[in-house]
């Protein structure tokens, strides 16, 4: 097993993100006429959710220094 599934809160939390997700694959399957306006919906409800829950992460920390970086393709010299 990974690191994040060392504590039993994590675990608990882990095995609850599959449940909901086993759960979502099942209503989409069982709403078969429905199945595309539904997962369309659900996939906008999770990446609204994902934003959400990841909005104070700085996604720019783990890149390197701008004096660093290399030079863009279109970039003049």
């Amino acid at each position: 097993m990974g690191p994040w599934l060392q504590t039993a809160t994590a675990k608990v939390l882990g095995i609850g993100v599959l449940a909901l997700t086993d759960a979502k694959l099942y209503g989409l399957v069982a709403a078969d006429p429905y199945a595309r306006p539904v997962g369309a919906l659900v996939l906008l409800a999770t990446e609204a959710l994902l934003m959400y829950l990841t909005r104070r992460i700085d996604w720019y920390a783990c890149m390197p220094a701008l004096g660093k970086l290399p030079a863009a393709i279109m970039e003049k010299p």
